[in-house]
């Protein structure tokens, strides 16, 4: 295993191919990719991942690894999902566009955590894709969240298995078509005045 013991920038890609990768509760910086490319190699969940490419687009990979708290901060950068993907923690969208490809992305497994799409941020839930929220779980988009699939392969937004409600308030920008929002708070969907 390879752990940290302190804050790490990686100034390209990160591969994990053998071993456990841990941040140790640090945070790491990375500037590229961040896959984990055999069933050899895993990333712990610990610490914060801080994605702040500046060229792109980039792309995801845990091939079952759990990632803890999650930040992207790469204006104009997309990140995109290339197998389903599990944040625990909490998810914060500063800039930039993540991608769910299609895939099934489970955010806030531990419960009563927050994603944050910022104003500069775009989150996008694709035809077959699904966002999986933990119980209590607070989705606040002041960005853009596109859940757009198509006639024959929806778009969802949902619970975790075992989860059970969530929030979501919009301030931002909501564009959604052939989609599907089950499990919510009892207060729904908010779309504020401000929300187009």
């Amino acid at each position: 295993a390879f752990v940290q013991t302190n804050n790490i920038t990686i100034l390209n890609n990160l591969w994990v191919q053998n071993g456990t990768f841990s941040l140790n509760n640090f945070i790491g910086n990375v500037k590229g990719d961040i896959a984990v490319t055999s069933t050899n190699g895993s990333i712990a969940q610990s610490g914060t991942f801080n994605l702040t490419a500046t060229t792109g687009p980039r792309t995801i990979q845990l091939s079952g690894s759990n990632l803890n708290n999650v930040i992207i901060n790469a204006p104009g950068i997309t990140y995109a999902a290339q197998d389903n993907i599990s944040i625990y923690g909490d998810v914060t969208l500063t800039a930039g566009t993540f991608d769910g490809n299609g895939k099934y992305v489970n955010l806030g497994n531990t419960g009563g955590k927050t994603i944050l799409i910022s104003a500069a941020g775009t989150y996008k839930i694709n035809a077959g894709g699904t966002m999986a929220l933990a119980a209590a779980a607070a989705v606040s988009v002041a960005g853009t969240i596109e859940i757009v699939g198509s006639a024959g392969s929806i778009a969802s937004v949902t619970k975790t298995t075992g989860g059970s409600s969530y929030s979501f308030n919009v301030t931002g920008t909501i564009k959604a078509q052939y989609y599907l929002f089950e499990y919510m708070a009892a207060s729904g969907i908010i779309i504020n005045s401000s929300a187009t």
